[in-house]
């Protein structure tokens, strides 16, 4: 994946490991928030990352995307949007670590 595909407002204690699967229509992105606090033994959340990532020619039709984290059990429907070859969405807190999903409507999360 290319420096400028992924694009994000976060600081340098988040870092975003994209994984790219085309074999099934699938991105995901892992978020990781290194922002640890020794003084009180504790990782300080973030807010509000807004993240842009270029559309690859795979990753076609309808898109799904959504977010898994071991911090809760559900996993969260994000809205996005696709502005000029982009996808944008925003992640409204990140507490250690999150991973965000982007597939084609056509595959689920889970399938082989």
């Amino acid at each position: 994946m290319e420096e400028s595909s992924l694009i994000a407002n976060a600081d340098r204690t988040v870092v975003l490991f994209p994984y790219c699967q085309p074999e099934k229509e699938r991105m995901i992105i892992h978020m990781v928030n290194y922002d640890y606090d020794a003084q009180v033994d504790e990782v300080n959340p973030k807010e509000d990352i807004q993240i842009q990532i270029k559309r690859p020619r795979w990753l076609g039709g309808r898109l799904e995307v959504f977010l898994v984290s071991p911090d809760f059990k559900e996993r969260i429907s994000l809205q996005f949007d696709i502005e000029n070859g982009y996808i944008g969405l925003s992640i409204s807190k990140l507490n250690i670590y999150d991973v965000i999903v982007i597939e084609s409507k056509s595959k689920s999360f889970g399938d082989s």
